[in-house]
């Protein structure tokens, strides 16, 4: 169905304005998790930060945006994601889905001075930009798996 839309900000004053607006937007929802590990309670303290940017200072911001009548809009834009993630990387770019800008674009207001298409949700604000270096790769969580004979 290609339910898609793709919007691209690269204005830094936008995206300081847009990054704010996450932030302000996840610390309630965090604030029950700040003190259940490590990561959440920097991750808090990361939202609180006056000087964090929820892009970490990346020069383009694409939200995706999904059409609310398809029936797998949420699938397919994490795909398109995916893909525009690792036609990036194979290029060089470094790219980061940033979950935390999600909260922010459910507000009404927020989308219309995007210009974001009627009928269409946020599925998915992805980063891209240059590497400053190399990323140190996270600690990887065993999946449950559970076995059906």
């Amino acid at each position: 169905m290609q339910p898609w839309s793709f919007l691209v900000i690269k204005n830094k004053d936008l995206l300081h304005k847009l990054s704010e607006s996450g932030k302000k937007s996840m610390i309630p929802l965090l604030e029950p998790m700040k003190n259940t590990s490590k990561n959440a309670s920097d991750f808090f303290v990361f939202l609180k930060t006056k000087e964090t940017s929820l892009f970490y200072d990346a020069g383009v911001l694409v939200i995706i945006f999904g059409n609310n009548n398809a029936p797998t809009v949420d699938f397919d834009c994490a795909m398109a994601a995916q893909n525009m993630m690792l036609a990036a990387h194979s290029k060089g770019i470094g790219s980061c889905w940033i979950g935390g800008l999600l909260p922010a674009l459910m507000d009404e207001k927020i989308l219309k001075e995007l210009g974001a298409p009627q009928g269409y949700k946020a599925v998915a604000p992805l980063i891209f930009g240059y590497p400053r270096g190399r990323t140190s790769i996270p600690e990887k969580k065993e999946p449950e798996v559970k076995w059906l004979k």
